[in-house]
């Protein structure tokens, strides 16, 4: 029986995965439209969502960073502009990122 050794294990673990856009039309927006219109696109196709942005955004980092530093920092710099256009502040709490996102109702105390 073959076992792995402990950080091999680890690595392993640690390792991230590639997952495809489930967004429409995702095949090659992010490498051939410029830093606004990527940010306008990935606004209007995750609903404004920042969390699927910016999980968009980070796989495009994470892979590229290594073999092609210029295309991630471009994806930084989409990053950037997606808060400019949506009006967030980096320093805000995530759960002001979802626009859809409503506050709990408060629970009564008797």
């Amino acid at each position: 029986m073959w076992t792995k050794s402990f950080t091999d294990w680890i690595n392993e673990a640690r390792r991230p995965t590639w997952k495809d856009s489930t967004a429409p039309g995702a095949k090659g927006k992010f490498r051939d439209l410029g830093i606004r219109a990527l940010a306008k696109w990935l606004i209007s196709s995750r609903k404004g969502d920042m969390r699927k942005i910016t999980g968009s955004l980070n796989q495009q980092i994470v892979f590229n960073r290594g073999k092609n530093p210029a295309y991630a920092k471009k994806m930084e710099r989409v990053r950037e502009e997606v808060k400019r256009q949506l009006g967030k502040n980096e320093a805000s709490h995530h759960t002001e990122w979802d626009p859809r996102q409503k506050e709990a109702p408060a629970r009564r105390v008797d």
